[in-house]
């Protein structure tokens, strides 16, 4: 695991740490930003306190390995801002404490759980399963508001969540189409928008902060990735270009003011984008 810190001129490594016989799949900051948290193939999580340096152990409840890893908002009011996630066994989400790493709720679907999304702008989880259902689940009481079968996809592969004032859920699916659809009191069964500009797997889906854009990106097909205008629902042909090295998008996610976009790929390198535009004043 490498920490940089990220200026946008040096960004100097800060510290490398090593994990024996624990290959990360995933790892992610907390919502406050203090800790990392990582999972691999088996069922253990590791943790790292950022300012000391020190490493922590955890394990998951469910005997699989825990799956897509994620995270409360940050700089929110949101009892979520004090969260984090993760798909278990049997189509089970295991709702966490940040703090006192303890399972708060689990939460079960229909069957094996493939995407999993805090919302930025109220206390609730979106999640999907490998059947197409989407469910809205209610972080207070704990509750499924409800669950929508997406008809128009053959699998689905990722969700996203925008911060907008009308904020947007995006589906990405295995054929690489993205259905986005308006959250309000239900959830409607026809998308109210598709982009198709990619044709192969969505593999990473994130709205910026303030969710003018999403980027989207497959790691089927070398510089596969995507950037759309939400306001538009129209893809930016100007960027990225058969020049830009983008590779094998493996991973990708905007800063907390939207002003960059780190892209990684699978050559290992991280590569930042500079998105002056939409950056969000402190």
């Amino acid at each position: 695991l490498r920490l940089f810190a990220v200026d946008g001129e040096e960004n100097p490594k800060v510290a490398s740490y090593y994990f024996k016989n624990y290959p990360i799949l995933d790892a992610k900051f907390t919502p406050a930003g203090d800790q990392v948290l990582m999972t691999s193939s088996s069922s253990q999580i590791w943790g790292l306190d950022v300012s000391s340096g020190e490493p922590f152990e955890m394990r998951s409840p469910h005997r699989s390995a825990p799956r897509c890893l994620a995270m409360g908002p940050a700089s929110t009011t949101e009892k979520s801002s004090q969260m984090y996630g993760f798909l278990g066994d049997a189509g089970a989400i295991s709702l966490c404490d940040s703090k006192t790493k303890h399972t708060i709720r689990t939460f079960r679907m229909s069957s094996s759980g493939i995407a999993l999304v805090f919302a930025p702008h109220q206390a609730c989880l979106y999640s999907a399963d490998e059947e197409c259902n989407i469910y809205e689940w209610d972080l207070t009481s704990g509750r499924c508001r409800q669950k929508v079968k997406e008809q128009w996809t053959v699998r689905i592969q990722q969700l996203a969540v925008s911060a907008a004032d009308k904020p947007k859920l995006a589906v990405g699916s295995a054929t690489g189409n993205i259905d986005f659809f308006e959250l309000g009191a239900s959830l409607s069964r026809v998308p109210d928008h598709s982009i198709g500009n990619l044709t192969t797997r969505i593999d990473a889906l994130r709205f910026n902060t303030d969710g003018q854009i999403l980027a989207a990106a497959s790691r089927l097909k070398p510089g596969a990735l995507k950037l759309v205008h939400t306001g538009t629902m129209t893809v930016f042909q100007n960027w990225p270009t058969q020049r830009t090295p983008l590779h094998r998008v493996s991973a990708l996610d905007f800063s907390s003011d939207g002003g960059m976009l780190a892209v990684g790929n699978e050559a290992g390198r991280v590569l930042l984008f500079r998105l002056r535009s939409y950056m969000q004043p402190k």
